[in-house]
């Protein structure tokens, strides 16, 4: 069980060379939100997890695809999916640590023993953004990781 004390990396920049990877992603009303429901990772997420990760962070701050798929391998119980119609609309993901201090090292393993909670990425598709589909998220995301 984790500490809840977390980190959270919260960029709202989308980088411009990303912008075409989100456009799918149409607006719906804000009680589209209803009908997003969450479940963990599987491999098959990896790639749609790396685009919206992308399109969402600044270059420099977003998680490669290497390292997103480690977490999915090694921490999938700290990483959730949103997801609307089959389609992955959002995630939720993080590590780990036995460090008392939060360092790049500590954030870049995961250690299924640690006791504080490293949260990496909150992320929605742009269309779907600020119709609380982060926040429910987020409290699926807390009973998930417990």
């Amino acid at each position: 069980m984790f500490n809840l004390r977390m980190v959270f990396r919260t960029f709202l920049m989308q980088p411009p060379e990303h912008q075409s990877l989100v456009a799918e992603y149409r607006v719906l009303p804000h009680d589209a939100a209803e009908s997003v429901y969450f479940r963990p990772p599987d491999m098959d997420a990896l790639d749609a997890c790396f685009a919206l990760e992308s399109s969402s962070y600044p270059a420099d701050e977003a998680a490669t695809r290497s390292k997103l798929e480690m977490r999915i391998r090694s921490a999938p119980n700290v990483f959730l999916l949103a997801m609307q119609q089959e389609r992955i609309v959002g995630f939720t993901c993080g590590t780990g640590t036995t460090s008392a201090k939060l360092t790049h090292e500590s954030m870049s393993t995961h250690e299924p023993e640690g006791q504080l909670l490293c949260i990496h990425s909150v992320v929605v598709a742009e269309g779907l953004r600020r119709k609380g589909i982060a926040t429910r998220m987020l409290r699926a995301y807390l009973r998930h990781a417990r």
